[in-house]
Formats: structure tokens, sequence, C-alpha cells
């Protein structure tokens, strides 16, 4: 049905499999865990076993049975392990020929079996594919991800126009966090696509403009990115980024539309900020976010990871994004042992001008849902964000009023009144808070799901297998739901601290009563 849609608007889709990495969607269940080319890792599917192309064959056909146009993309990236599997006998293979040989007949295979039906096969051209071994590929392929600065000094580029393979000028639009400076990644696509040695060098196809959503942002943020890809394809160093971004900011939202460039400005500055306001630490604590929903209560460690493409790393710990809560006070004295301001003095640096521009990053928005004659619904996604941002300020905030707040009842907790009256606000600041955060996350899954269904759910009375990948720290992958977006603040469990606090404040009254 999709594929129709977009044929009767002169598109063509192009299925992708990912193979033999970036397997853990499928090799994370039990019956398919045997093919793994570690049996530690669910990352990657080990490339000499029969069944495993049984398998692979299986989803290619599926996906050529939906979509109807001539390319087929076998998406080779990132193949860290490769030629490592010691159980399947791919090690003992990749010492007598080489890491790079495995990958050789990997595709090989692969492409024959879609050109046997008729299609054009793309792949990504790189680690551990040698520059030696590209005559070894069928010049028919097309290499999807040229472009790379390391492999064009490796010559990657001559070897394949002298192959006489096509390729596509690989470009990245969005590749973390829940928004991006696309105004930046404009710039970029302007250099990279226009002047770069592949379209001075090679046959180029076309361009492959990337928005991975690893880090879980909607992908309505991408369109700024997507058009400019597009556009230098075409038309090589013209426009300029400053008129390619008023054309777009005309076209795509109206001309009624004001201060579109400011909104993404605003909108870049505020996720940086988002993101940069808190701690990365590494993963110990239990997961409240997951134990509420019955799952594994630790996220088990990272096996792998690309640093170290050619050995078995060690297990390291996720790293996630925490803060701590100020200090609850004693029972007796009220002394909280403030530190929570100081600690964090360097996240709350730009925290007074973080408030004014998101002040007016929603004022904008607020305007132009009532002036767009276009992609309103764009307009309600980056709102969606804007107030996400704003609950972060406040959540910032409102844990130095807390602090304050116990303090103050610390100093003058002799003053029954007004240190029981401290102890109540403080209460009340953090019960807010916690409401706030309730209510913008059920606001943005509201709008985010009117063009998307519902991540991890049953269908069928199948239920969704939430299992990590073992190599990548994908963030929109930590829960099985939406909430990945406020995951990190869940997990501070400040319900709990609540709790504890009334019950000091209750054991401070009876003290009280009693003294």
């Amino acid at each position: 049905e999709i594929d129709r849609y977009a044929r009767e608007r002169y598109i063509e889709l192009i299925p992708l499999v990912d193979c033999p990495a970036h397997m853990a969607f499928v090799l994370k269940h039990p019956e398919f865990a045997h093919l793994r080319e570690d049996v530690e890792n669910n990352y990657m599917i080990c490339p000499t076993r029969e069944e495993s192309w049984d398998l692979l064959y299986d989803m290619f056909d599926e996906l050529m049975e939906a979509f109807s146009g001539k390319y087929f993309h076998v998406s080779t990236d990132e193949c860290y392990f490769l030629g490592t599997g010691v159980e399947c006998g791919c090690a003992e293979i990749a010492k007598k020929s080489s890491r790079s040989r495995i990958f050789v007949d990997f595709m090989n295979k692969a492409a024959q079996y879609l050109e046997d039906k008729g299609k054009e096969v793309m792949f990504w051209g790189e680690s551990p594919l040698s520059v030696s071994d590209i005559t070894k590929l069928p010049s028919t392929v097309i290499d999807a991800v040229a472009g790379d600065e390391s492999l064009e000094r490796k010559g990657e580029l001559e070897a394949e126009k002298n192959h006489g393979m096509r390729v596509l000028i690989y470009n990245p639009i969005h590749s973390g966090g829940i928004f991006a400076d696309y105004i930046q990644r404009v710039h970029n696509a302007y250099k990279s696509i226009s002047f770069s040695s592949p379209r001075k060098i090679n046959d180029v196809l076309g361009t492959f403009i990337a928005g991975w959503d690893d880090a879980g942002p909607h992908d309505e943020a991408f369109w700024l990115g997507w058009t400019a890809g597009g556009a230098y394809a075409w038309n090589g160093g013209n426009p300029e980024p400053g008129q390619m971004i008023d054309a777009f900011m005309n076209l795509f939202y109206g001309n009624d539309a004001v201060n579109m460039l400011e909104v993404y400005q605003l909108m870049a500055d505020g996720v940086k900020y988002w993101k940069e306001s808190w701690n990365r630490i590494q993963e110990k604590r239990v997961t409240w976010e997951l134990s509420m929903q019955g799952y594994p209560t630790t996220l088990q460690p990272i096996y792998g990871y690309w640093a170290k493409p050619y050995k078995f790393p060690v297990p390291r710990p996720r790293r996630v994004a925490s803060l701590e809560l100020p200090n609850l006070p004693d029972t007796y004295t009220l002394f909280n042992q403030p530190y929570w301001r100081d600690r964090y003095r360097v996240n709350l640096e730009n925290i007074d001008k973080e408030k004014k521009d998101n002040i007016r990053l929603i004022k904008l928005l607020n305007e132009n849902l009532n002036k767009v004659s276009k992609n309103k619904y764009n307009m309600e996604v980056l709102l969606s964000l804007a107030n996400l941002f704003n609950h972060n300020i406040n959540f910032l905030e409102t844990m130095g009023m807390i602090e304050d707040t116990l303090s103050s009842a610390a100093k003058n907790f002799l003053d029954y009144e007004h240190a029981v009256s401290c102890l109540e606000t403080a209460e009340k600041l953090a019960e807010d808070i916690c409401k706030e955060r309730e209510q913008t996350y059920q606001e943005l899954k509201m709008i985010w799901e009117v063009s998307r269904h519902p991540k991890g759910q049953t269908v069928n009375g199948r239920k969704f297998v939430h299992i990590l990948d073992d190599t990548k720290n994908h963030t929109a992958d930590l829960t099985p739901d939406l909430s990945y977006i406020i995951m990190r603040e869940r997990n501070l469990n400040l319900e709990k601290w609540i709790y504890d606090l009334k019950g000091i404040r209750h054991n401070f009254t009876l003290k009280y009563k009693k003294d």
C-alpha cells in the first residue's frame, strides 16, 4: 500500500535489510540466537551458515514482494565483528584469508541472489572491505556510502571508478539527539555533496541522505536536511545555504510563517542544553522505568563497540543521563547537607538565558501555529519538543529551590511552624514537577502518535520482545515504548524521595509534640 502510494507520486521506495551487522532486532529472539557470529552478542549474524542465508533470503523475498522498484539495499555497514566467530568457524576462515574476503563473499552471495531477481543492489563499502578486494565484487553493485574521507585516503574512490562501480554520496542530516542543528547540517550538505571528491571522481548515481533515529527524534524534524540533500544532489553548489533555508521555510510552511530560521536556531540551542544539563554516568543503579513495566531492572552492558572492531571487547556498562537529587534532611535537626547547587553549578550556568530563549521559542511556535498554511503538524511536533525543553528547565530550577527550602527549614528547625511549612513546600514543589513531567510526556506522546504507531505494541497477540542491542547504546531502545524521552528523570525516582520526605516530616512532628 505504501509502495503504491509512493509510485503514484513518482517516488520509488528502496527496501533495506541490515545485514550481517545491526541485526539485534532479529538475533535477540531465541529461535535465531544460534545464528549469531558470536554466541554472546546479538549484533551480527554469521555469514557462513547456510541457515543464516535461509533467513536472509526469506527477508529479501518478503521485501521484494512488497516493493516494486528496481533497487534493493543490503546495508553492510559497521561489520565490527565479521570474521571473529569461533564456534561458527569464521575466525579460522579469516585467519586463512582475511576479514575483507569474508565481506566480499557475503556481498557477492547477496548480490547474486538479488540480481538474479532483477534488482540493482546497493551496499556500504566500508571496513572490513579492503581497497584491494573491491575488484572481487560485481561492478554492478552500488556503494551507498561514498564520501567518507577515511576511505577516500585509502584510494577507495579511484578503485571503484576503475572497477566501473556507481556510488551514492553519503551525507547524514541527523545522527544523535532528539533534535539537531539543522542549519549547520545544511551548510555541511552544501559542502559535502556539492564539492566532494566522489562528485569529481566517480560515477555518482545520487545521494544517501541519512536521518538516523537511534536517539529517538521524530522524523518530522528531518525535512530541512532531506530537502537540502536532494537539492544539492540535483544542483551542486546552488543555491547558497542561506538562500536554500529561506526557500525551504517559505515552501514548507507557507509565506505567512514568521521567524522560522530563528525557531530552528532556538530549537538547536534548546536541545543542546536539554542534553548537556545532565551528566553522563555509567549505569549501575536500578532502572526504575524498566522495573515499573516488568522488565529487567538493570541494563545489560555493551559487549562490543566501534573502537575495538577486531577483538572481543570486555563488557562495559552503558552510559546514561543522570543527576542526583537534593539530600533529605535529618529527622531531628533537619540538617540537609546542601550540595546540589554547588555540584551542578556548571549544569545551571546558562539556565537564565535558556529560560528566556525557550519562552521566545514557545511564543514563536504558538504564533506560527495560527499562521502556517502548510505542514501544521510539523509545528506541533516542534512545540512538543519545546515544551519538553521547558520542563527540563523547570525541573532544574525546582531542584535548586527544593534544596534552598530545606536549608531554610534546617536553619530555623527550632521554629516548628516555619520548619514544617518549609518541608511541606519542598514536598509540593517535588509533587508539582512530577505532575508536570508526566503531563508534558503525555502531550508529546499524543502528538507524536498522530503519525506513528505506538512503540512496542502487541500485534495479533504477539508481544514485542524488548532486548537491547549488545553493541549499540541506542537511547530510543532503552524502553519498549516512547518513555525513553523522560526515562532519565523517571529513573531518579523523585516519587520515592517525596515519600521519604513525608516520613521525615511526620517523625519531626511527633518529636516536636513529644518534646
